[in-house]
């Protein structure tokens, strides 16, 4: 029998030193893991979510057997948002169904993943493997009618939501999901049966009655949807809140003289409630009737003389009125009676931020956020900033991180959504959107923006159905008119989308886009002067719109500068200057129009102009760049492009420019790879950009993937010369012969005097 006794004598010394080295070091992994998770937590609880990743990461490393330690990591990067985050997500919850294979949320959280992605057959084998092992697994079972309901297939969608309901028949939740399945698939009656069940659960449930009457005013049946909300302040406790959201109804209704007594009503449940009188002074600005909104305000502001918080609501709605003067008048009040005022500050910063003063601005909501990190508000409008600036990374990092910190933050989910159009990852814009939809249905921006992600999806029939439905309850919403313009172009229904556009325009004639999408119309049938007219047309609408004449003033010009006519094309930016000193573009199209004179010095001025005004405006480095890059000023040329990406980071043509430049010019080609990987990777179609990483990998003896970007940059622009001779010469050095002598004589016969012409030259008397 061997005892402990008998295999420690066994060990000798040496064994039994490495023996307790070895225990020693087993306690100390277990000691560094508890406490890399401990610090996880605590960045989780203070929305420090890339250095709980890191975090977490440490665990991983310490103990890579710990299926909970991935787990965690999986729902950490969920909460970060984005593509890439939700990809590394991905990865996480593989990992730890590897180590244990009874995470079954791990596995419905990779189908959700799938469902994202649009893989369906995927998502749907991820929510098989879990109700294989719990059939009776409430949420394998919703993610399962989520699934059915994204394939359109609503009775399948239907059965499964009716499994979780046998199951868990006290989640009123589930007969919602099920009351828009219904009416999705047109079966009014039973979606209007799913709330009555739903009632029959918890007649006192405030969200099912709210779901009810939002469903009856989706059908305009306006007294149905009123004889619920009697029914609900007669059943539950009347707040402040609820008569504000009742008041909100009959607003969005067009009821105003009950909207206004709602309200009124709301006031008077407790005069010293600020949140109330603000939503009255908010209602009546939105109804036109600024100085009785005004007048809430002082009212407040005497009955609370003591509190600066009047004197910011009212601040606030003067912004919001864009009557910055009045506004900042208030502001400097305020922070002259507490400079320290942060809820100041923000005020401050929104000036700043309407008045483009970038910097500004940054300074002061970085100061809010350092003193106050969870003041989600401060996020917010840091990300405005970040967005401003076009640094559109950190502004959904800011904007994700206002949402963490306040669930269901309207503005925060919506300016997220549209970043995520802007950035072309629709799937997420539309989870943006839905987000909204599911707490209020007949939110007119979110239908926009559902509507707008649809577009990017090509889903244009869904499109037209979201810019419907908002028509259907705000028949003068120009934007709702825009959309659908939008989608009517992209099913080639071309007059009825010019019939929206105009619509558009006709109710709100500083919607520039719209015009803007009616010229392009009359560019693709070949009729610019009609497109011009169109524009000249307008320009006589908008007298008094100094800011709308100088953008329509601009998009003339450019209209004129594509026809060839640059004296038209100057007189109209220069009218545009002089409508508005302050619209950048229009200093940089003249800009434009001088360097295709090659009167670079006259272009100059224009940029430097533009900097004058705001010294942050990158694109104008980029262009003084380019300018110096045409006369041969190369050094100078990459100072312009750097100082161009120290403020917008993610600027495509400075990233694509400055590779160039390294790579041409005595650069770090590593580095240049960096930056030309970065602008691909923001710009996948581009064909300069794959033309530019191309050349890169050429100088880096990498010919076959050289060849594979040099092909598609001249596919899609087969009358550049520059592209052949790249092509070409990275067949030469490949060895492929016959290739490289197709390309070069290519290059040569589109033109003989491109830079690099000689070198083609000398290559084919080698062939």
């Amino acid at each position: 029998m061997i005892t402990r006794r008998s295999l420690i004598k066994g060990l000798g010394v040496r064994g039994l030193v490495l023996l307790m080295a070895v225990t020693a070091c087993q306690a100390n992994v277990k000691e560094q893991k508890a406490e890399a998770l401990k610090r996880a937590e605590r960045y989780v609880e203070q929305v420090n979510y890339p250095a709980a990743i890191i975090e977490l990461k440490n665990a991983a490393k310490a103990d890579p057997t710990d299926a909970q330690v991935y787990y965690r990591m999986g729902l950490t990067y969920l909460r970060m948002g984005e593509l890439a985050n939700r990809e590394q997500a991905f990865q996480a919850f593989s990992r730890s169904v590897e180590l244990d294979a009874g995470l079954l949320d791990a596995y419905l959280k990779i189908g959700e993943y799938h469902l994202l992605a649009g893989d369906h057959q995927r998502a749907l084998e991820q929510v098989d493997l879990v109700l294989a092992r719990d059939p009776r697994n409430v949420d394998g079972l919703i993610l399962k009618g989520k699934i059915y309901a994204a394939q359109r297939d609503s009775a399948r969608a239907i059965a499964a939501y009716e499994e979780a309901v046998a199951i868990a028949p006290s989640q009123t939740q589930l007969y919602l999901s099920l009351a828009a399945l219904h009416a999705e698939a047109g079966d009014l009656k039973a979606a209007e049966a799913e709330y009555r069940r739903a009632l029959a659960v918890d007649d006192h449930s405030i969200d099912v009655r709210l779901a009810l009457v939002n469903y009856y005013a989706g059908q305009k049946r306006y007294n149905l949807a009123d004889q619920e909300l009697k029914t609900m302040l007669a059943l539950v406790p009347t707040t402040i809140q609820l008569q504000m959201q009742v008041a909100g109804f009959y607003a969005a209704w067009g009821w105003r003289d009950k909207a206004e007594a709602a309200y009124r009503a709301a006031v008077e449940m407790d005069p010293g409630d600020l949140g109330a009188r603000a939503q009255l002074a908010q209602f009546y600005a939105a109804t036109g009737r600024m100085d009785r909104a005004l007048v809430e305000y002082v009212k407040a502001e005497q009955a609370m003389p003591a509190s600066l918080a009047p004197k910011r609501k009212r601040a606030e709605l003067l912004l919001d009125q864009d009557r910055l003067d009045e506004a900042k008048l208030l502001i400097d009040e305020i922070l002259r009676a507490a400079p320290d005022d942060l809820d100041g500050l923000v005020l401050k910063g929104r000036y700043a931020l309407a008045r483009s003063e970038g910097q500004e601005a940054q300074a002061l909501f970085g100061r809010v956020v350092a003193e106050r990190p969870q003041f989600a508000p401060g996020h917010y409008y840091l990300a405005l900033v970040h967005r401003q600036r076009r640094d559109l990374q950190t502004a959904k990092s800011e904007l994700a991180k206002a949402i963490e910190l306040q669930p269901g933050y309207t503005e925060a989910q919506l300016s997220l959504g549209e970043l995520y159009v802007e950035s072309r990852a629709f799937p997420l814009a539309v989870e943006q959107a839905e987000a909204v939809l599911r707490d209020q249905p007949n939110h007119a921006d979110a239908q926009l923006l559902l509507g707008r992600a649809y577009l990017g999806q090509r889903r244009f029939g869904e499109a037209v159905e979201a810019a419907k439905a908002v028509l259907a309850q705000s028949p003068d919403r120009a934007a709702a008119h825009a959309l659908l313009g939008r989608a009517y172009r992209a099913q080639e229904r071309l007059p009825e989308a010019v019939d929206e556009f105009e619509a558009a325009l006709k109710l709100d004639p500083d919607m520039t886009d719209s015009l803007e999408q009616i010229v392009r119309i009359y560019l693709e049938q070949r009729r610019p002067d009609r497109a011009i007219d169109r524009g000249l047309a307008q320009l006589a609408t908008v007298r008094d719109h100094p800011k709308t004449r100088a953008r329509l003033h601009d998009l003339v010009g450019q209209l004129y500068s594509q026809q060839r006519q640059a004296v038209q094309a100057e007189a109209q930016y220069t009218s545009a200057i002089q409508a508005d000193r302050e619209f950048l573009d229009a200093y940089l199209h003249l800009g434009e129009l001088y360097t295709g004179r090659q009167a670079y010095q006259q272009a100059m001025t224009q940029y430097q102009a533009a900097l004058a005004i705001d010294p942050t405006f990158a694109p104008a480095y980029v262009l003084i760049g380019i300018l110096h890059d045409t006369q041969g000023n190369y050094r100078q040329a990459a100072e312009f492009y750097e100082q161009a990406l120290k403020l917008w980071p993610g600027l495509v043509p400075a990233l694509n420019n400055l590779a160039w430049n390294y790579t041409e010019h005595g650069g770090n080609i590593d580095v240049a790879l960096k930056l030309a990987e970065k602008a691909r990777a923001q710009a996948p179609d581009d064909p300069g950009i794959a033309d530019t990483l191309g050349w890169i990998y050429y100088k880096k003896n990498v010919y076959l993937k050289a060849q594979s970007l040099l092909q598609e940059s001249v596919e899609k622009v087969p009358d550049n010369p520059l592209g052949h001779y790249h092509l070409g010469m990275s067949y030469f050095k490949s060895g492929n012969q016959a290739e490289a002598k197709r390309e070069l004589e290519t290059a040569l016969r589109i033109s003989p005097s491109f830079p690099g012409a000689d070198e083609a030259r000398q290559v084919l008397k080698q062939l």
